[in-house]
């Protein structure tokens, strides 16, 4: 018979291994939500993702939205959620409890300029950028990082190009795809959330350009 002797050090490595364990059954991957959101013809509909796939409609949803809502986009915290309304030319601002619920913000609606129809968000979610297809331009709000609350950047809104319809943010750089000049804005994001831009840095694209996305190699 063989007795085997086992430091402290050891007996207290597993203790933590077993109690981490059982703590943490079936822990989601950070690259995983919790939460989906759809938007329909007047109203946010909201579900929770639960196991095997599954989508379970939240308790109160759907959420009311404004009149023909077009666009929604989620703060990196994953605490706020911004509803682009097309019609009413508003974007409605809810907070997002622990159970996916979404509570519209204390004056819920703020003006944006005419068809907001896309939207975009700063990485340190500082800023809002909204794209106003009919006014062709674009709205930037500084984001209460407390309450989520929109407070429009001083200059704004900002011209964009003919028929723009769509932008996207990358570092410091924010870009606006225009469908009627078929080419590409570029504006510099300062430090204020004010947009800078240069008509020469306007990229062409070819005929009725649709979409834009950025990758990125990791």
């Amino acid at each position: 018979m063989c007795i085997k002797m086992f430091s402290k050090k050891y007996f207290l490595s597993l203790f933590v291994t077993v109690v981490l364990s059982l703590c943490m059954p079936g822990k989601i991957k950070a690259s995983e939500s919790q939460f989906l959101y759809v938007i329909n013809s007047n109203a946010v509909v909201g579900y929770e993702a639960v196991k095997n796939g599954r989508l379970k409609p939240i308790t109160g949803s759907p959420f009311p939205a404004g009149t023909g809502p077009s666009a929604i986009i989620i703060h990196p915290t994953g605490k706020f959620a911004y509803v682009a309304n097309k019609k009413s030319h508003n974007i409605a601002g809810y907070k997002i409890t622990n159970s996916g619920v979404l509570m519209p913000f204390r004056g819920h609606h703020f003006p944006a300029g005419t068809t907001p129809m896309a939207m975009a968000i700063d990485s340190a979610g500082q800023y809002l950028y909204v794209l106003n297809i009919d006014s062709q331009n674009i709205s930037a709000f500084h984001i209460d990082p407390h309450s989520g609350s929109l407070k429009q950047v001083k200059g704004s809104p900002f011209g964009a190009g003919s028929k723009p319809t769509r932008i996207a943010i990358n570092g410091r750089f924010l870009y606006a795809l225009n469908s009627g000049s078929n080419n590409i804005s570029v504006f510099y994001i300062q430090e204020s959330g004010a947009l800078q831009g240069n008509k020469d840095d306007a990229v062409a694209t070819g005929t009725d350009p649709a979409e834009l996305v950025f990758a990125g190699i990791k």
